[in-house]
């Protein structure tokens, strides 16, 4: 009998290696991937955890156990959102980069990427998943570097956090098993505890700790940059869930809500203050992302006792804007072989669906009206007013320095042309572009369309929905 588990890692890995064998003929590749992926997202929606089905003649049941070395994984109902993400943000990227490339691999890497991070997602014992992200840092090396020659540090910094996190969570997890040794000594767990949280915080990496994510978002090919943000960020989010789910300690005496509240503030002052002063688009774009990224966390550390909606809706809102801003970035890049000021004067006329999609997803990430992030945005706005006034004179502020950042830019690009010889934006990128655009103006002017998927996702991330799975694992690793 076939698991789902088996289906679900090795479908993208398939695919990944058809891509590779056909990186010569991107057009077919990407059509091979594409529907392997939609088939798969398809799939998991209709096919019952726990009943057999029949598939291509062999039997299959999704949420039958698999456990090797130790490790159990295990697919159920409640991944089926989080799946449904990375399947969406893998096709929307292999799309995109068959009209502009991101380099060579990419595709395949992609794919690989989409697999472990449905293997960390379905894990137990859940402290074995960071090692998973440590293998996805691992492999992104060879994207983010792209084949280019020169500075290396985009590659090698985004290495460092989830290298140095994942023996915090292996240690945690050797003390937990030694918990039942002796029972009366609650200093192993209490060790435990500050290990995951510390562990949590460094795979978080609120500001100081944001250096490889700028780094990261300036130097990669940009939807290389934002694939493995969104698929990293979404996957972090999935743990800490989890894992304040299943140790109330974390939040009761680690106190991690402390540092996801002042790491977001940071992370927002520190953002608006250098994206201020930026004469390129992109770091003016990893920074406008930190400074959205800090209004995560600050929803984060709030929501950490309450409710997850406000998260998720941000999480929602960012995952747009962050790949219209990425999608954006990668046709000014190929049009006119760069990003920063100097060089793009005067293109506006020329690439103006580029030039709409820079200004509004970065725009859209401090929350200005008419963009996808705009509700999410006032929302965080009107629950820090009720919690503590004092933090909206970090947020205002992050906010229009970054705005200044990107009208900055405006009068840049609509003024003399610096390069006439830049040709106009390819019409299926262009296209795709101002698709992101009327999405993130639709969502703006109607940000109930975001309810479903919210419901969806907060319903699965239920704290009784983590206790009903854990207890079932235990019933099955029992027997």
């Amino acid at each position: 009998m076939i698991s789902g588990t088996f289906l679900l890692a090795v479908v993208p890995l398939m695919a990944a290696a058809l891509t590779y064998a056909l990186r010569r003929f991107a057009t077919l590749a990407v059509a091979v991937a594409v529907t392997l992926i939609l088939a798969l997202g398809l799939f998991i929606w209709i096919a019952p955890p726990d009943l057999t089905v029949t598939l291509a003649g062999r039997s299959l049941l999704m949420g039958q156990d698999v456990t090797w070395s130790g490790m159990s994984f295990r697919f159920t109902e409640a991944l089926r959102p989080f799946l449904s993400f990375l399947y969406l943000i893998t096709v929307i990227a292999l799309i995109f980069a068959w009209r502009i490339s991101q380099g060579r691999t990419f595709f395949a890497a992609a794919l690989i990427v989409t697999s472990l991070a449905s293997l960390i997602l379905m894990v137990r014992p859940l402290t074995l998943a960071p090692l998973g992200l440590a293998f996805i840092a691992c492999i992104a090396v060879f994207i983010v570097q792209s084949g280019r020659g020169g500075s290396t540090r985009g590659a090698f910094r985004q290495l460092w956090l989830p290298l140095a996190a994942f023996p915090f969570f292996l240690t945690a997890g050797w003390l937990l098993e030694q918990i039942p040794l002796n029972p009366d000594n609650p200093a192993p767990f209490n060790l435990a505890v500050t290990l995951l949280g510390w562990g949590l915080v460094l795979l978080l990496a609120p500001t100081p700790l944001h250096g490889p994510r700028v780094t990261l978002a300036s130097e990669a090919p940009p939807l290389v940059a934002a694939f493995l943000q969104l698929i990293s960020e979404a996957v972090i989010l999935y743990l800490v869930r989890a894992f304040t789910a299943d140790f109330l300690a974390i939040i009761n005496d680690f106190n991690l809500a402390r540092f996801l509240i002042y790491g977001g503030l940071f992370s927002m002052a520190w953002g608006g203050i250098a994206a201020v002063g930026q004469r390129d688009f992109a770091p003016l774009w990893s920074y406008a992302g930190l400074v959205n990224y800090g209004n995560l966390l600050l929803a984060m550390g709030l929501g950490l006792l309450s409710s997850w909606s406000l998260v998720l809706l941000l999480f929602g809102a960012r995952t747009i804007l962050i790949l219209l801003g990425a999608m954006s970035l990668a046709s000014l890049r190929q049009q006119a072989a760069a990003t920063d000021f100097a060089r793009v004067a005067g293109l506006a006329n020329r690439l103006p669906w580029t030039v709409a999609g820079l200004l509004a997803g970065g725009l859209g990430l401090i929350g200005f009206p008419a963009t996808a992030g705009f509700a999410s945005q006032w929302t965080l706005l009107q629950q820090v007013a009720v919690r503590d006034a004092r933090w909206i004179a970090v947020m205002v502020p992050a906010a229009l320095l970054v705005a200044i950042g990107y009208l900055r830019g405006l009068a840049v690009l609509g003024g003399a042309t610096a390069n006439s010889q830049v040709r106009r934006e390819p019409v299926v990128a262009g296209w795709l572009i101002a698709l992101a655009v009327l999405a993130s103006a639709l969502l703006g002017l109607a940000p109930q369309l975001l309810t479903g998927p919210v419901s969806a996702a907060l319903a699965a991330l239920a704290p009784g929905a983590w206790k009903t799975l854990t207890q079932r694992r235990r019933g099955a690793m029992a027997q």
